[in-house]
């Protein structure tokens, strides 16, 4: 996959989506790419209505795009 083709982008939001009632959904902020590898992203959590900060590879978010589990929040 080109990675630059699929480029997520700062201040985009994503719904992670597994399965219905699934723990891992989650809703995510992309806030920063560092190094064209590494993604800062902001979890909202919507049973505490709190926001975590992560670090994650765009790779795996790629796997997770080509997979049909993550797409833009509208």
């Amino acid at each position: 996959m080109d990675i630059r083709k699929n480029r997520f982008r700062p201040g985009e939001r994503y719904k992670i989506f597994f399965a219905k009632n699934n723990p891992n959904n989650e809703m995510i902020h992309i806030c920063l790419i560092i190094d064209d590898d590494q993604v800062v992203y902001k979890k909202i959590s919507k049973e505490k209505h709190r926001l975590s900060y992560h670090i994650g590879s765009v790779y795996y978010f790629e796997l997770l795009q080509a997979g049909g589990v993550i797409k833009k929040a509208g």
